[in-house]
């Protein structure tokens, strides 16, 4: 467990030289859970292998541009090789989520709340 600082967030990003594009949009979403006070250690590492940033971008690129402070899971050694095999998992689901707070019909209470949100937002047509 390491406190990453965004100017340890910013040396770390400095190996970030060969991932997936960066999303500015989830970049936001966790600055501003970070910046709320909403953001939670889950067990998610950073890794990286002394010449590369293999997993983490967009939680460090959110460190640096919140200014907060987070602690969470370093790892360090993993092989380059390894970077195919991560987050290539089924991502969990509104209905998964609810399942698990022992809603009944979770996934449709799921898609309905969707629903609703994008009314109440005026993203609905």
């Amino acid at each position: 467990m390491e406190s990453i600082t965004p100017a340890t967030a910013s040396r770390m990003l400095a190996f970030n030289t060969s991932n997936r594009p960066l999303s500015n949009k989830h970049v936001a979403n966790l600055a501003r859970e970070m910046k709320c006070g909403r953001w939670k250690v889950n067990g998610d590492t950073i890794v990286l292998n002394g010449t590369r940033l293999i997993d983490g971008q967009h939680r460090l690129k959110a460190v640096e541009e919140s200014g907060v402070t987070i602690d969470a899971l370093v790892v360090y050694g993993v092989s380059s090789s390894a970077f195919d095999t991560i987050d290539v998992g089924r991502r969990r689901s509104g209905g998964d989520t609810f399942s698990t707070m022992g809603e009944v019909n979770a996934n449709a209470l799921a898609a309905t709340l969707k629903i609703v949100d994008a009314y109440m937002s005026r993203r609905f047509s």
